[in-house]
């Protein structure tokens, strides 16, 4: 069984590090990237930075209470002597790791749950807390808006958690009774790597317009960090909207053996065999939306009270 954290026993970090590391065995309360947040028990994990590296705060953390220090051993960067009865955990690629390191240590939570992973400039927001809607009691969020079931959202500081925050988070989900998650996916989080460990057998992406161009430095390297979702853990399921062109370019890409969805807003969706929503004929009223469409399950009409093309 993988260890799963209990805020009373703790888990043994060298049942979640075993297989990429040999590690005393040491109990602890949590993990955490950021030392400002650790507490009495937790271990604090050190990484490299876009600028700096995490063990420049290893002693904000020891105030803290900190029992164990993992850290990534790059270049150039050595971690003193700790206080007697802390652990100092050196681990090589500990960065690349910590997405598998956070699902064992939180207990694997997203096998429990069914994520759709949604990225896209536009409309990630409503995609997601739509899924989630759609699940009623059991449908829980993760995004812009915050984080938790639709009735009672917590606030968050950023779009897509850090690797960390979002397997705990998914693990406080579960615990809560929710069986499925829209989560919101930025380009950023997707290239660094933070939803790193989490299944995502349903996949979405929406449209990609200028943007964030000052982070990735082009529209292409843009799209490829959209791109990286579709080759995320577990994925099973790609809804692609192919009016987009970067979208119908993702649409040729995609691993093997996941399944595509076609949207578009014309017959364009139809142009291949297989799976497709083309919305046809749309109106936009005062009152809301009314679709009549096609599908490869056949024509369908949709009233929607959401307001706007």
């Amino acid at each position: 069984m993988t260890p799963s954290v209990s805020l009373d026993t703790g888990v043994d970090l060298g049942a979640v590090l075993a297989g990429f590391a040999t590690v005393p065995h040491r109990t602890v309360r949590d993990l955490t990237l950021d030392s400002r947040n650790v507490r009495r028990g937790d271990a604090f994990v050190a990484i490299s930075g876009n600028t700096t590296h995490g063990i420049t705060h290893v002693a904000d953390a020891l105030s803290r209470g900190a029992v164990a220090v993992l850290w990534d051993p790059t270049d150039g960067v050595r971690l003193g002597d700790l206080p007697t009865g802390v652990e100092s955990i050196p681990l090589v690629g500990l960065r690349a790791g910590l997405g598998e390191f956070a699902d064992r240590f939180y207990g694997e939570p997203s096998t429990a749950l069914t994520i759709a992973g949604i990225t896209g400039t536009n409309g990630k927001t409503t995609c997601a807390w739509l899924y989630s809607l759609c699940h009623g009691d059991a449908g829980g969020y993760m995004g812009t808006l915050g984080l938790g079931r639709t009735s009672a959202l917590a606030p968050t500081t950023h779009t897509t958690l850090d690797v960390i925050s979002i397997h705990r988070a998914l693990r406080d989900l579960v615990r809560g009774g929710v069986r499925h998650v829209g989560m919101e996916i930025s380009s950023h989080a997707l290239h660094q790597d933070r939803v790193s460990g989490v299944r995502l057998p349903l996949t979405a992406f929406t449209n990609l317009t200028r943007d964030h161009l000052d982070y990735h430095g082009s529209m292409d390297a843009y799209r490829d960090a959209k791109g990286r979702l579709f080759s995320a853990r577990g994925v099973e399921h790609a809804v692609i909207n192919v009016d987009d062109s970067a979208g119908r370019a993702l649409a040729g890409q995609l691993p093997p053996g996941v399944a595509l969805t076609r949207v578009a807003l014309s017959a364009a969706a139809q142009h291949d065999a297989g799976r497709f929503v083309a919305a046809g004929d749309l109106r936009c009223t005062a009152a809301g939306i009314e679709i009549d469409g096609s599908s490869h399950a056949g024509a369908f009409r949709l009233r929607s009270s959401l307001i706007g093309a």
